[in-house]
């Protein structure tokens, strides 16, 4: 096999396990929002709770259900995806930073 075409397959490889990591981690930093803001806003209503692993499935559900694909015509397809998983992440934290702040004035 030519030294090219592995050093690409491995590349795909490392990009591929990279990539379940990265949303991995994102579903479970989601989740972990998903619980606060749960128990900060809807609980007060007499709303059962919402245990981690439940809040982890709601995320996927509405992520794949608000799901959107978009096209990609640059040079680096593995930055896009690099760019969203922080970008999710971020969003996810700055949604209980400012839930937090929220839920002080209430």
């Amino acid at each position: 096999m030519n030294k090219e075409i592995a050093g690409t397959i491995l590349g795909f490889v490392f990009l591929a396990i990279g990539a379940l990591l990265g949303t991995l981690v994102a579903v479970l930093i989601r989740a972990w929002a998903l619980v606060w803001m749960w128990d900060w806003f809807a609980e007060p209503f007499g709303i059962m709770s919402l245990t981690f692993w439940h809040a982890a499935g709601l995320s996927l559900l509405v992520a794949f259900l608000t799901y959107e694909l978009n096209s990609y015509d640059g040079d680096e397809p593995g930055k896009e995806a690099t760019i969203g998983l922080v970008k999710s992440i971020f969003f996810s934290l700055s949604t209980v930073g400012i839930g937090f702040i929220y839920q002080l004035l209430m």
